[in-house]
Order: C-alpha cells, then structure tokens, then sequence
C-alpha cells in the first residue's frame, strides 16, 4: 500500500454547446492544466458583436453560482462580490478577473482569469453571452476537473512477492499482475519496469520479458466523482529473472518535485523456479586469495539456482574424466559450492539464489592462467553448463627461505674473498721479509 499527499490540478475543456443565435468558440488550448493555486484563465469568441453587461452575461460555478462580468472591467473580484448563497464559498484569496486575450475584437470576445484555482470549482461551468436583449444568450458548458493523486497504489490480491515454477527456460507458466490506482482523477498512466536497470515494458521488449500489457481499465469510485484505474501485466518470466524486482509505476499531472518513487510507485519480489540460469558466454573466475603459481590455490565459478544445486561435476582440460562432487584427481579436488558472498570480499551479489562452484589446485603453473573448462550444475528441476576461464596466475618469485639463503651464500663468499686477499697479502710480505734478511745477511759477509 502506498498513501499519497493529496494535489489538485485544474483541467478545462469544452464538451458541449447550447442556444441558437451565434456560435461560440474557444480562443485557448485545451486542456488547460494548472496546480490548484495557481491561476487559469479561459476566453470565448462569438461570430458577431454580443452585449456583454451585467445580469445577461455570466460564468456560472458548478456550484450554481453566477459571476457577472463586464467587458473591459479587469478589476479582480472575490468570491463573496457575488453574493453566493449559504455553504458556497471559497478561498479568501480565489478572485476572477473579465479577461479578452489576444481577441482584437473586444466586441466578440468574453472571457476570465481565475486565481488560486479550488477543489469546489471541480465540475460543469456554463459561459453566458447575449448579442443584444432581443436575441436568444448563447451558452457553452464545459468541464473544470480538479485532479487528485492516486491515494493508493497497489497489486491486486498479491503480498510481497510472485512465484513462477516452470520445468525448463521454454516451459514457462503465465501469471498476470494486475497494478491498481484508487480515489484518482483523471485517470494515470502506467509504466512497468523489471528490474534495477529500469527496463520499460512496452511492444518492442515483449520477446525479451515474455511479457504483454492489456488495456488500462477506469471504474467510478464509490465517491463517484473520482476513478479507480487498473492494467494488468501478462508475464511469463525466464530464470534470470528470479531475485529481480517488478515495478507498476504511475504517471500523473498532479506529481510534482515533492513525490518521491514510493508515492508514484509499488513494487513486488519475483520468484522463478527453475534450472540453473544458463550464461552463454564464458564465465571469469573468482578467488578469496591471489593464485600464485607453484602454490595451491582455490577458484570460484559463480552461478545462480533456484532452488539450490544439489550436484556438481568437472570437466577439465587435461583430464580424461570427469571430477565428481567432494572428488580428487591428479591436483584438482571438488569442494562442492557455497552461497556468494558469504566469505568471498571481492565480488558481491544482491540475488539471494547465487552460488560460486569451488575446485581446489594443487601446485598452480602459470600455463594454467587462460584454459577453459566446464562446470555442470544441477538442481531439482533441471541443469546448465558453465564454461569458465581460469584468472590470472601470478609467476613464481623468490620465497623468503631462497632469498635467506642467497643472502648468506653471498656473505659466506664475501669473507672467502677477503681471507684469499689478507693470505695473498700475508704471503707476499713473507716473501719481501725473507729478501730482505738475505740481503742484510749477504752485506754482512761482504764487509768482514
């Protein structure tokens, strides 16, 4: 249910002539659409000069009460000027003015302004004239809507969500959803739209919603001065669907800047029970942690079923057979699957039957990044395949124990390096010490 502030607006046509002696028209657009409040105005022309004095010329309210104007009297009357009897009233600030418009010919023309438009001037009015006193008064009524807001939006007989169950994408049931407007008038106009993308329903999207709108039906309210107004939606959706939303919007002249979504709107969860969604198109993985080539890592292939999966198999590249549920072969092991996000961070999901496969890898090699394998998901009513790509795989760096190590063989061949150089240096000193003592030996024979 969605309870709306009341707005009114003004809308003025012609429906209907009257009289013999000279034919009236109206010189303005029509419809004429204001907020109540604000000001409209209406003008009339004859075919010939009319007499346009008070008593024989008039505006008269839906509620019976004549307002005399005179030609070129443009001075602006209150409601109270017209003596309206007992109960009849308006506004302190309602006023009506004699009006010509662009008329050249003032004596062919008759027409008013109204300030600060009211609810009671909702109704039939009845414009007045008279050529001269022995003629017949020509009159014209026409219709003054004071329009109104739905004051409630609703989908007929529904709560807050629709179920579809159907046993295959091209075996779908057909429900319709019918969108109801009460206490409004005139009567809105609708749009609907699946989804948070916003996609309008209209004749070209039916092959993709499997979807169809009938005719807006309009019923007097119990108060029968307003409509109740409803359109029915004739949807048989597709699985993707399931999780999405289904919006009835309504569109009216009285909504203005103040009316958030929910006045204008009412929207309901749709269900669809089916086999998996089928993608088309080849599915990315996902990961909790980066996968890193020579380690063991976990990949995650996303799907949607509804109802849950109850079976998973692999067909891997590689292998000559497929990997059951909770199986292990060479490096890969089936772990089954998990609801999105309930641990994974990197990706989110708003669609409650979302689901990510999980296969564990022993050993990951950068050559794995790239290849393309299939998952086939199962539930109670049916089956998809998925075929996915296995992300990025980051190359095998240098671990901290290689690193360590490199770090102490070059420290070990550093102080190698250094003993090499301080024995070169030592063996050469000897060798210049020991030629140092032959000579001073050699000095001392030669001197005795």
């Amino acid at each position: 249910m969605v309870k709306m502030k009341l707005l009114m607006v003004v809308i003025i046509y012609m429906y209907s002539t009257q009289g013999l002696a000279m034919n009236l028209t109206t010189e303005f657009e029509l419809p004429i659409v204001v907020l109540e409040g604000q000001d409209f105005e209406i003008v009339f022309e004859s075919t010939e000069d009319i007499t346009l004095e008070i008593g024989r010329n008039s505006f008269t309210t839906p509620d019976a009460v004549p307002l005399s104007l005179t030609v070129k009297n443009t001075t602006w009357l209150g409601f109270d000027h017209f003596n309206p009897a007992e109960g009849k009233t308006r506004s302190e600030n309602w006023q009506i003015q004699w009006w010509q418009g662009d008329i050249q010919d003032e004596n062919k023309a008759f027409g008013m302004r109204v300030r600060h438009a009211s609810k009671k001037d909702h109704g039939e009015w009845t414009v007045t004239v008279q050529k001269a006193e022995q003629f017949t008064p020509k009159s014209m009524s026409f219709n003054v809507i004071v329009a109104e807001i739905p004051s409630d939006i609703s989908f007929v007989d529904l709560g807050e969500s629709i179920t579809f169950i159907k046993d295959g994408e091209e075996n779908i049931a057909e429900k319709q959803v019918t969108c109801r407007v009460t206490h409004v008038r005139p009567a809105p106009t609708f749009q609907w739209m699946i989804g948070p993308n916003i996609v309008y329903i209209d004749d070209s999207e039916v092959n993709v919603y499997n979807a169809s709108l009938g005719a807006i039906s309009e019923t007097e309210n119990e108060d029968q001065e307003y409509l109740d107004v409803s359109q029915t939606l004739n949807l048989r959706p597709k699985s993707w669907m399931d999780g999405q939303y289904l919006r009835c919007r309504t569109n009216h002249t009285a909504f203005n800047s103040t009316h958030v979504e929910e006045d204008k709107s009412v929207t309901i969860n749709i269900i669809v029970e089916a086999p998996p969604v089928p993608n088309n198109t080849v599915v990315d993985t996902q990961a909790e942690d980066e996968l890193v080539a020579g380690q063991e890592g976990v990949i995650l292939v996303p799907f949607h079923s509804n109802p849950p999966p109850d079976n998973i198999t692999w067909y891997l590249t590689g292998l000559d057979e497929p990997l059951y549920l909770n199986q292990t072969i060479g490096k890969y092991t089936s772990e089954g699957w998990m609801e999105y996000n309930k641990s994974i961070t990197r990706v989110k999901t708003t669609r409650a039957s979302a689901y990510v496969a999980r296969l564990r890898i022993d050993k990951l090699k950068s050559s794995d990044s790239g290849s393309q394998h299939t998952v086939y998901v199962q539930n109670e009513i049916g089956f998809a395949n998925y075929t996915f790509r296995i992300q990025e795989i980051t190359k095998v760096g240098l671990s901290g124990g290689e690193i360590a190590g490199i770090v102490i063989g070059c420290i070990l061949g550093l102080v190698l390096i250094v003993a090499c150089v301080i024995l070169i240096i030592r063996n050469k000193n000897l060798k210049k010490s020991k030629k140092i003592k032959q000579e001073r030996r050699k000095e001392r024979e030669e001197g005795r």
